[in-house]
């Protein structure tokens, strides 16, 4: 148990690792597996809130950042972005007791006649759709059009996401 204890960040000293698991009643991982074959809640339930009381939150900065340089030479070379176009904001913080990160981008196309572009990704993981409707319903109220010249580039990073549909193909902001 103090081993998988010492995996998580703020946790790697065999004090806290003590503090953890002291008085915890099972000894392996192992042990938190009912005799059905479910997790044992109460104990996974009891061992997380000693973890979060030990050890403290990241910070956003640990989140890391794709970064403006990238994510402009990317628009340039694979989307046909004028450089000049390029507008780009990062914002960082913590929401209750979880850090987040979010990169936006946003440029004009050279060829005019292409339409808009929208690329998303959650954890440095692109994704096949727009992972949060919240996205679509900004662009509208921004009428930033499907038939509009332009390329937007939307990178969200935080430690977990809540999942809206069973293909995590959406998510909760």
């Amino acid at each position: 148990m103090r081993a998988f204890v010492a995996g998580f960040r703020g946790l790697t000293s065999t004090a806290k690792q003590k503090a953890v698991t002291n008085g915890f009643q099972r000894d392996y991982l192992h042990e938190l597996v009912t005799d059905n074959g479910d997790l044992d809640e109460e104990a996974l339930v009891i061992l997380l809130g000693r973890m979060r009381t030990t050890s403290r939150a990241p910070k956003p900065a640990a989140l890391g950042v794709i970064g403006k340089d990238h994510i402009t030479r990317w628009m340039v070379d694979h989307a046909g972005v004028s450089e000049s176009s390029i507008r780009y904001q990062k914002k960082a913080g913590i929401e209750g007791d979880s850090p987040y990160v979010i990169e936006i981008a946003f440029g004009i196309r050279e060829d005019t006649s292409m339409s808009r572009r929208i690329v998303t990704g959650l954890n440095w993981s692109p994704t096949l759709d727009v992972p949060a409707r919240e996205i679509r319903d900004i662009l509208q109220e921004m009428r930033v059009d499907p038939h509009d010249p332009v390329v937007i580039v939307v990178h969200m990073a935080r430690p977990s996401w809540k999942y809206t549909g069973r293909g995590k193909e959406t998510v909760e902001l």
